[in-house]
């Protein structure tokens, strides 16, 4: 029951992921969001400019064309006038055949006083879109324009005439044309500044996510933004960076925590040598290394007379002979060699890279003559140090506690002869 239940629950527990998945998939871009917003933009702008400006040039161009009909209809009243006075309808006919403007009207009568027509014309039309021109012919020049034909100051005849917005339709068309011509520069425009913003401002983003990915993944807290062209980046920027300087600080200030703890942890805090904990440690892993073929040797070392100065001088005196003796160890040995204080008055060094005894019984033989001069106490009082040193070597030896048990066998037997001296198992005791 338990395992069907935990299996019943884990489709459940992976929907949440999924749908933060398809939620993120759902959102839009940020290029789309520029360029839709754009777009929108565009539109309403070349629509209510565009609308405007056909309004505009509608009731401009229809004010003219009824200006120029009116214009027609009297240039035509003057010319026929002679026809209409000797009532000669073939040279009325003649005269408004002769008219070069058709295109500005639809159809042009000449009548008489009683409301006869004379003459009329009206122009074939090899147009197409019949429909639209006589849509707006109907609402453009629903009225007609009439000039009265004048005789000695009488009238006698009445020029009509009817307009056509074939020019009208034209003249529309080509700002139609334009409009949409300006369209299409302007959307290519438009697409490639939003892009180029959107990459500006997408490139900045992307510095600001290689930047964080980089202090959480590489914890390089020393790297900065740049600074950005736009001011709203530019502050997002410089808080940015502000909150990786705080973060800087903090990481340094606990390292050097760490680094605190840690060298309290491993190392004694009277001589500052390694401790015990520290020395097992790196025993463990030199001696593993001396297994392939590069072997070592270890020195136990124990101060004979300590325990008698102690007693002697006082416990401050005894602090000051431990720390005299880790300064003349580490100046007797090489850089590579690892020196520390076990406990008390004993001390432990391993010697990697010897690959003969010969060379560890020098080290032991070294450090013998550098406690041969007398250790200077604060109060002025001079004490003479006497060592004894076992030695072990990792030949002999088939695990680090052998090795060490070996090392403190050979310092106690060492400690049997008076005055400095070292020791090798299965070697004579010698004494420099």
């Amino acid at each position: 029951m338990t395992a069907a239940h935990s299996q019943g629950q884990s489709p459940a527990k992976e929907q949440p992921k999924n749908q933060q998945k398809n939620s993120k998939h759902s959102q839009p871009s940020l290029q789309r969001l520029f360029r839709n917003t754009h777009l929108l933009v565009l539109l309403m702008t070349l629509l209510v400019s565009g609308t405007l400006l056909s309004v505009v040039s509608f009731v401009s161009l229809n004010s003219y064309a009824q200006k120029n009909l009116q214009l027609i209809a009297s240039t035509v009243s003057y010319r026929v006038e002679a026809g209409v006075v000797f009532n000669d309808r073939q040279a009325v006919q003649d005269t408004i055949n002769q008219l070069t403007y058709r295109d500005e009207f639809n159809e042009i009568r000449v009548l008489g006083n009683k409301g006869e027509t004379i003459a009329q014309l009206k122009p074939e039309d090899h147009g197409s879109l019949d429909f639209i021109k006589h849509t707006f012919n109907q609402w453009i020049f629903s009225k007609t324009v009439t000039e009265p034909i004048m005789h000695d100051g009488q009238q006698i005849g009445l020029v009509w005439l009817k307009g056509n917005s074939a020019g009208i339709i034209n003249f529309l068309g080509q700002v139609l044309l334009g409009l949409l011509g300006c369209l299409i520069i302007t959307i290519i425009c438009v697409s490639y500044c939003s892009l180029r913003t959107h990459t500006y401002i997408v490139n900045s983003f992307k510095k600001i996510t290689n930047v964080a990915n980089l202090v959480r993944e590489q914890r390089a807290f020393n790297l900065r933004l740049p600074p950005a062209k736009i001011r709203e980046l530019e502050d997002l920027s410089q808080d940015f960076n502000s909150l990786l300087d705080e973060i800087e600080r903090w990481h340094q200030h606990i390292k050097a925590e760490n680094d605190t703890l840690l060298h309290k942890a491993t190392h004694d805090s009277l001589t500052g040598l390694a401790n015990r904990s520290y020395f097992e440690a790196q025993l463990d892993t030199l001696f593993a290394q001396a297994q392939d073929s590069n072997p070592m040797a270890l020195l136990f070392i124990d101060n004979d007379h300590f325990k008698q100065i102690n007693d002697t001088y006082g416990h401050a005196a005894g602090d000051h002979i431990l720390i005299e003796m880790g300064k003349r160890l580490v100046a007797r040995l090489r850089q590579n060699d690892f020196v520390a204080r076990l406990g008390g008055d004993e001390f432990a060094v391993i010697l990697p890279e010897i690959h003969d005894k010969k060379n560890a019984i020098a080290v032991a033989e070294s450090i013998l003559s550098g406690v041969e001069e007398p250790v200077i106490l604060p109060t002025g009082e001079s004490v003479n140090i006497g060592l004894s040193i076992g030695i072990a070597l990792s030949s002999q030896c088939k695990t680090p506690e052998q090795l060490l048990a070996k090392a403190d066998a050979a310092m106690y037997r060492a400690k049997l002869v008076p005055n400095n001296s070292w020791s090798l198992l299965n070697n004579a005791v010698f004494n420099p």
